[in-house]
């Protein structure tokens, strides 16, 4: 599964719930300028999870072969 696939359905998803993405910017934008090392915490944590689903179904899917 590629990259942009996930990235399409995230926008999908951001793009039907309008009301959950505007509730979620408000408050990353309130971290972001109240509580700094916070947001850039929750960011980098968000982003690690993020990759390592994306590296796990690629593994899963049969994409990624490490042992032949």
């Amino acid at each position: 599964m590629p990259f942009s696939i996930v990235l399409e359905g995230i926008v999908d998803f951001f793009k039907d719930h309008l009301l959950i993405t505007l509730a979620l910017a408000s408050v990353l934008l309130y971290l972001l300028f109240q509580k700094p090392k916070t947001f850039l915490l929750i960011v980098s944590l968000v982003l690690l999870l993020i990759g390592m689903l994306y590296l796990t179904t690629m593994m899963s899917s049969g994409h990624m072969t490490i042992w032949k």
